[in-house]
């Protein structure tokens, strides 16, 4: 017999010829594109996609939050939150986006959440509204109350943390937001006891 063809596994063929895996740039789509059921049923996706922007270095934070996601989804957490989270940082990511800035840097976060921030220029809306809704123009913002920017800050910054990017030191430059303080008070004993 007339040499006979080898293996390309046989461990003297990758000797010589060994096997090199390929650098691919592939992203698993189902871990871009997560599908979970809300408290009402309805189906919702978390598609990571859009962040991407082909970016090289955006690639790995992207990548890093889907996981996070993924996990998180797995430990059964409230896909409600998570959903409200995902939303939330997609914003963020569009309004740095629209001003040309990274959302995963100290400046993206800074232009959106610090001192003269977006969420400090509709905090200021919010104080001076008009008279009625019908009185503002098509897609203008509205404003928000403070509690509402407390809460889109942790969302943003839980975002960043999950990336991997978002250092303490960056709050330094934030100011924090108030709760309003208008608390309901209780009802006193006497109160209470006519109710019952």
């Amino acid at each position: 017999m007339a040499g006979l063809r080898k293996s390309p596994l046989n461990p003297d063929v990758l000797k010589d010829n060994s096997i090199v895996p390929r650098g691919r740039k592939v992203i698993d789509i189902g871990l871009l594109k997560q599908k979970a059921t809300i408290a009402s049923k309805t189906v919702v996706v978390f598609d990571f996609s859009p962040l991407l922007n082909d970016s090289e270095q955006r690639r790995k934070y992207v990548i890093r939050l889907a996981r996070a996601l993924s996990e998180r989804l797995k430990d059964s957490a409230s896909v409600d939150a998570e959903y409200n989270m995902y939303l939330t940082f997609q914003k963020y990511c569009r309004y740095c986006e629209n001003s040309s800035i990274d959302p995963f840097s100290k400046e993206g976060f800074l232009s959106y959440v610090g001192q003269n921030g977006e969420l400090h220029r509709r905090i200021a809306l919010a104080k001076k509204p008009l008279a009625f809704l019908y009185l503002y123009a098509h897609e203008e913002d509205i404003g928000i109350k403070e509690n509402t920017a407390a809460i889109l800050k942790v969302c943003i910054t839980t975002m960043l943390m999950r990336a991997r990017v978002y250092d303490e030191q960056w709050l330094r430059d934030v100011p924090s937001f108030s709760s309003g303080g208008k608390s309901t008070p209780a009802y006193s004993q006497n109160e209470y006891s006519t109710l019952i």
